[in-house]
């Protein structure tokens, strides 16, 4: 099919796909045990609480301003290169300002809680005591700030087509994890501990990965504080900003949903639409082996190796395309019968809801494997041209399918939007590169 044992970038991608899958079900395993232990024990308004604090301190993820993801490209670049040194210089300026960023995030944070109260800021009185909201926040901001600079572990090894090793770590992590929250229940410990022992495992593996990747397996490259540089720093940023714009425009159109329901329809009709929505996620088990296609091409372009790119970009797209439709259709046609035993008749969609569902999800895997390649430090402005206006037409199209049809056309604005702003113009300028690239390199 691929032909993958005699090409080392597709073992690489493979590896990591099959590894980042292996990984996921096991802490969807975890996660499956884990919730309703710690739902249990603390209770429903308190573990509401805790998902309160997370999702507000989850938003420092994107003060990275995508300098991870810019890193990726440099490390790519290094590697194509063969240059240890460059590395080198690019982890270093990137972890130090990554460092700082934390750092006056932390003192933000300091301040901040100077001045205010999570209690009386979320109306938390009758549910936590004051000292013990506190040391949960702390506890879930300090894992959130100090992760920052840490997560270009992972960027690390995806540059460098290695992303199988981070997710070995990662895997112990969640082990960890799951074994502290186990003993902190047993041992009738509050809230704080049980945030550290949910919130621990993206911090350990990075610290497990980092001491390994820099004492062991690319010690050449571990970060200096010397090697940082403002002009290389600043050329980062701005490439990082690009991938920055990028995830906002992606928060946008993913996670917006909700909100233009509940402000131009009402709340009621929100669980119905996610629902759905959570139930086509399944279609979207793919991505595992989308992600590491991003180096790979990275690493091919560099070396002008066009015909690979092209020949793997066709072939990873048909096989996405295909799996993604089976699968959707899967669920489309077995729906009704798996909502019914999944949440009862409280949840009846409607079929036009469904249908769209089913065309979103090849237009967003086809979004998977065109952005792998546009990710790519050449095809990157063009990508966040594309994805730009592709955003702010869909947004629109929500808006007045909603206000003129109701909440079951809201997603024909993503596959509409995208397919006709994204989908065929990348497509046609894709063909366009290749063709040109091979011609001229014949």
């Amino acid at each position: 099919m691929f032909g993958i044992r005699q090409d080392n970038r597709l073992v690489k991608i493979f590896k990591t796909g099959f590894s980042s899958l292996f990984i996921k079900i096991v802490s969807v395993g975890i996660s499956f045990v884990s919730v309703p232990m710690t739902l249990t024990y603390l209770g429903k308004e308190r573990y509401g609480v805790w998902l309160t604090i997370t999702s507000v301190f989850a938003l420092i993820t994107f003060a990275d301003l995508g300098l991870g993801n810019s890193l990726t490209n440099s490390i790519a670049k290094s590697e194509a290169n063969q240059s240890d040194s460059d590395a080198k210089i690019q982890i270093s300026n990137t972890f130090f300002t990554l460092l700082v960023i934390s750092s006056l995030l932390l003192l933000v944070f300091i301040f901040f809680l100077s001045q205010h109260s999570f209690v009386s800021l979320f109306n938390f009185d009758s549910i936590l005591s004051n000292l013990e909201t506190q040391k949960s926040v702390y506890v879930i901001a300090c894992f959130f700030i100090f992760n920052l600079p840490l997560g270009i572990v992972q960027r690390i090894y995806e540059g460098y087509q290695k992303g199988y090793i981070f997710q070995y770590f990662l895997l112990i992590s969640n082990l960890l994890g799951f074994i502290f929250l186990f003993i902190f229940i047993k041992m009738n410990l509050g809230l704080p501990y049980l945030s550290f022992a949910l919130l621990s495992s993206t911090f350990i593996a990075n610290l497990l990965a980092g001491f390994y990747l820099f004492l062991f397996l690319k010690p050449s490259v571990k970060p200096s504080y010397h090697l940082f540089e403002k002009k290389v720093a600043n050329s980062n940023l701005k490439v990082g900003l690009i991938f920055f714009a990028l995830q906002i425009f992606s928060f946008l159109n993913l996670s917006s949903d909700n909100f233009l329901i509940m402000y131009f329809s009402n709340a009621g009709n929100v669980p119905a639409f996610d629902i759905v929505k959570k139930l086509f996620t399944v279609s979207f088990l793919l991505v595992y082996f989308i992600a590491p296609l991003w180096p790979a091409f990275s690493d091919a372009l560099l070396k002008h190796d066009y015909a690979w790119a092209k020949t793997i970009f066709y072939k990873s797209l048909l096989y996405s395309l295909l799996v993604t439709a089976s699968m959707s259709g899967i669920l489309l046609i077995l729906s009704p019968y798996i909502l019914d035993i999944w949440v009862g008749q409280l949840i009846k969609p409607s079929w036009n809801l469904l249908i769209s569902f089913y065309f979103f999800t090849i237009v967003a895997n086809f979004g998977g494997v065109m952005g792998a390649l546009m990710s790519t430090k050449d095809l990157l402005s063009s990508q966040l041209k594309f994805v730009g206006l592709a955003t702010f037409v869909t947004l629109f199209l929500k808006i007045v399918f909603i206000r003129f049809w109701g909440i079951d056309y809201i997603i024909w604005a993503n596959v509409i939007g995208f397919g006709v702003f994204f989908v065929l113009p990348s497509l046609k300028m894709v063909n366009q590169i290749f063709n040109s690239k091979i011609v001229i390199i014949e």
